[in-house]
């Protein structure tokens, strides 16, 4: 979403400094920090590396190349905890269960 805002509001990516790595994080775009780099932007490569390419990863092999809507109904699902949309996504592309095969071990249970 920020990368779409910022492309939109003609925001470009700052060239040198923190900044330069605050405005790529904060929109996606990949990291690469040498070892001599400020302790956070070592995190932030590390997040990158654990957090941002296994999701685009998710998205790639759950979604396919027509999956826009796909992060939009992960984000929603996850805020207000209604499931159904994603469940239905999932289920019309790959059929019944698919989201409880993906999202739900042996062991999950509901909170009632």
């Amino acid at each position: 979403m920020a990368r779409d805002v910022a492309a939109t509001a003609g925001i470009p990516c700052p060239t040198t400094g923190v900044d330069h790595y605050a405005w790529r994080d904060s929109t996606g775009d990949t990291l690469h920090v040498s070892e001599s780099a400020d302790p956070w932007l070592t995190a932030m490569n590390g997040y990158a590396a654990s957090v941002t390419a296994p999701y685009a990863a998710f998205l790639a092999e759950i979604g396919g190349p027509n999956s826009d809507e796909l992060p939009e109904l992960l984000i929603r699902a996850t805020l207000d905890g209604n499931l159904s949309p994603l469940q239905s996504w999932l289920e019309d592309r790959y059929g019944p269960g698919e989201f409880t095969a993906l999202f739900r071990s042996a062991t999950y249970s509901r909170a009632t």
